[in-house]
């Protein structure tokens, strides 16, 4: 760990014009807020002054990490975060310093899922709750450690990583309960989204995203389904409603076997965070044939227009376009709005799958009412199989149904601001690279990052690039704004993705950065 911090008093940069104080604010959950908007009232930099944001301190991963995709958690002055081999960090968030760490025992098995993903693993953080921290391993196994200590108080198996089944992504909790959903759809796994004691572990319910097999439109033969969970859910706190985005059918590129809209599947569902029974179902792509999950982490809008409140439910989809749904029937509030590249020509489809917005969190700034989507304009060339071929798929295998290479050599990116009262587009930026990671907004700024290695600090109002930092490897995670003593501070993994390492498409590495005004 290295740190670089401000001179002593009157010596250094920007010591005629020390930031103004702050009072004392973490970032307590993955999204920021209850809502999973990434947003934060800090204002201490501002586009007056981002300009003077410099390295506070810095942490290296580890050796051989190249995937570390990991979204801070901030509380009590206290960061907690995942490496990308399940490893649970607690550090001073103020100077990086380490306050404990935690290796899962037994060892995480990152072999034990024939999915594939073991090539590329990745976490994406912890949630903490009720003095606990909690982290979802590869080999599915939820983990509740002591938040003061670190000392392990329990753990339960989620699921049977030799059904195809893995974890990426981060718990959820609310209300004593904490919410697990599953990686793994693209194997035929099917999808879930659980719910566990706080305390204890003790299973309280659990809500499968698609028929069983044999039932409804799953195959009775082989073993397909998909609908996996890949992000965070979002719980509303007034109607204690569950929000969880799910994953594409399986096989993945071969519809003839699970012909018809493949309902549960790539959309929305809403469903009693107490109970686990489900309220609706939106689908957002229908039938679909190119791996298009609603993979990015469901946002919840609360705002007034003419007058009126306006609550909504959004989601950015693989398929290039952002939803905006009435939370209460799931019906549509607009036509979505298109960020990328959409389109089939000469066997190319735009985006391919790993287009879109990928995985990335949507941020939202209530003031000008805009959501940020950061978009990927990556196209496809699909080969698909015989029905026959995957008819007969075993269970835990690859279960793709073909093959999809890249269309072009390089990928580009957007950044766009979506007006939220109305679906429009309010302004969008090319981008020379993919932007994964998704955005974070604080002081009038939105933060978003590249797969090339660029964060960037955007002007909410106009998308004028105000700040912009080489980190080195490229973005798989968002930033995280805090304030611990008076200073305000912005927080990112820059460890590249799994997409970059598995597509060439940026440098990867494994560095945690804090900056602060200087």
């Amino acid at each position: 760990m290295t740190a670089c911090g401000p001179g002593p008093p009157g010596h250094g940069p920007g010591a005629a014009a020390r930031p103004a104080a702050v009072s004392d604010a973490g970032w307590p959950s993955f999204g920021g807020t209850p809502d999973n908007t990434r947003y934060s009232p800090l204002r201490q930099v501002s586009a007056a002054n981002v300009a003077r944001l410099g390295v506070a301190w810095t942490r290296e991963e580890g050796f051989g990490q190249t995937t570390w995709e990991s979204y801070p958690i901030v509380t009590g002055g206290t960061m907690y975060l995942t490496t990308s081999t399940n490893a649970v960090w607690a550090l001073d968030a103020a100077t990086g310093a380490m306050r404990w760490s935690y290796t899962p025992a037994p060892h995480v098995n990152f072999f034990g899922s024939t999915s594939g993903g073991a090539t590329f693993p990745a976490n994406r953080g912890v949630a903490v709750a009720g003095g606990m921290v909690y982290e979802l391993t590869f080999d599915c196994r939820l983990i509740a450690l002591d938040a003061r200590t670190g000392k392990p108080r329990w753990q339960v198996t989620v699921a049977d990583p030799a059904q195809g089944y893995y974890e990426t992504t981060a718990p959820a909790t609310w209300d004593g309960l904490v919410f697990a959903g599953n990686s793994g759809g693209d194997s035929g796994a099917r999808g879930f989204i659980a719910a566990y004691d706080g305390q204890t572990g003790r299973p309280v319910w659990r809500t499968y995203t698609v028929p069983a097999p044999g039932h409804d439109w799953v195959p009775a033969t082989g073993r397909h389904g998909g609908g996996a969970v890949w992000m965070p859910p979002v719980v509303d706190t007034a109607t204690g409603i569950l929000y969880a985005a799910t994953g594409n059918p399986s096989p993945d590129f071969v519809g003839e076997i699970r012909p018809g809209a493949d309902p549960d599947t790539d959309g929305i569902l809403a469903l009693d965070a107490r109970t686990g029974r489900v309220t609706w179902f939106t689908s957002l792509v229908g039938h679909d044939v190119s791996d298009y999950d609603a993979a990015s982490p469901p946002v919840l809008f609360r705002t007034v227009s003419a007058g009126n409140r306006v609550d909504a439910v959004g989601e950015a989809g693989k398929s290039g376009l952002f939803a905006l749904l009435d939370p209460a029937t799931g019906r549509p509030l607009h036509a979505p709005a298109r960020f990328v590249t959409i389109g089939t020509a000469a066997g190319v489809t735009c985006p391919g799958e790993l287009g879109g917005s990928n995985y990335s969190p949507v941020g939202y700034d209530p003031g000008p009412r805009l959501a940020f989507v950061s978009g990927i304009n990556y196209c496809g060339d699909y080969t698909r199989d015989a029905p026959t071929a995957v008819a007969t798929h075993p269970a835990g295998s690859p279960d793709l149904g073909g093959d999809v290479e890249p269309a072009q050599d390089t990928a580009a990116g957007t950044f766009t601001a979506i007006d939220v009262t109305t679906g429009m587009i309010r302004w969008q930026r090319a981008m020379p690279a993919p932007m994964l990671g998704g955005a974070t907004v604080a002081g009038g700024l939105v933060f978003a990052g590249s797969v090339n290695g660029l964060l960037y600090g955007f002007d909410t109002s106009t998308g004028a690039i105000r700040w912009q930092r080489d980190l080195g490897a490229g973005l798989g995670s968002a930033p995280v704004v805090y304030a611990i003593g008076g200073r305000e501070y912005l927080a990112v993994v820059s460890g590249g993705a799994a997409i970059a390492a598995i597509d060439h498409l940026g440098p990867v590495g494994g560095r945690l950065y804090a900056f602060t005004l200087r």
